[in-house]
């Protein structure tokens, strides 16, 4: 191989397509032999992995980005490529729009959906939906599948300075009606008065009740000597 190509394979973690090795120059029955020889390996159809490229998590979402094509990440890939979560899924998952028929892989979901073109953006190289609705829409699936996870999600990426609530809620506006915005909008009210927990929501709703007010939730200060 040479050096073009190599450094395509070892930009995208080990991992190249057939769409790119033939606009490199490499033949189709180069490729078939490199497969053959063992060189290179079958990751998804038209997608390929350097045979001495050891496996990770990045690997595996350049990977799927590769096979989906024009498709864009969301859910906790998206938030995980934004490195709002510490851990990547279990499958990938893929906004697309066009009407060709493939076939599913077990660790990729292709999903017809609409999505504003506002939150469609390039986050090194890969198509992801904004960070802002990357964290909405983790927050969802993390919110169905245990109770109070959706909403650490956001809080968490809010104390980080990752998202704001203004963005938060001009991407939840910007995709209302869509996919996951109904339990979207019942976190964000559930997250707006700043709060870092539930326990600390239910301090600040006792004291609104008591009449209490001027406090400053989550103050930073800094102590002097």
């Amino acid at each position: 191989m040479d050096k073009h190509l190599r450094r395509i394979i070892a930009d995208q973690a080990g991992v190249i397509s057939r769409k790119q090795a033939l606009a490199a120059g490499v033949t189709r029955r180069q490729i078939d032999g490199l497969v053959a020889a063992g060189e290179w390996s079958r990751v998804y159809p038209g997608v390929f992995r350097l045979d001495t490229a050891g496996p990770c998590a990045t690997q595996a979402l350049r990977a799927a980005a590769l096979w989906a094509d024009d498709g864009v990440l969301t859910g906790v890939g998206a938030a995980w490529w934004w490195r709002a979560v510490a851990d990547p899924p279990l499958r990938w998952e893929f906004l697309i729009t066009g009407t060709a028929r493939r076939t599913q892989q077990s660790r990729v979901l292709l999903q017809r959906r609409w999505v504003d073109p506002v939150d469609v953006t390039v986050f090194r190289d890969v198509r992801v939906v904004s960070r802002p609705l990357a964290v909405l829409r983790a927050s969802v699936a993390l919110e169905r599948a245990r109770r109070g996870h959706g909403v650490r999600l956001i809080d968490r990426t809010k104390q980080v300075d990752l998202v704001t609530s203004l963005e938060l809620e001009g991407a939840y506006l910007r995709n209302r009606g869509t996919w996951g915005t109904k339990l979207m909008g019942e976190l964000l009210v559930r997250t707006g008065d700043r709060a870092h927990s539930d326990l600390e929501r239910l301090g600040v709703s006792i004291l609104e009740e008591a009449g209490i007010t001027g406090f400053t939730v989550n103050l930073r200060f800094t102590l002097g000597n």
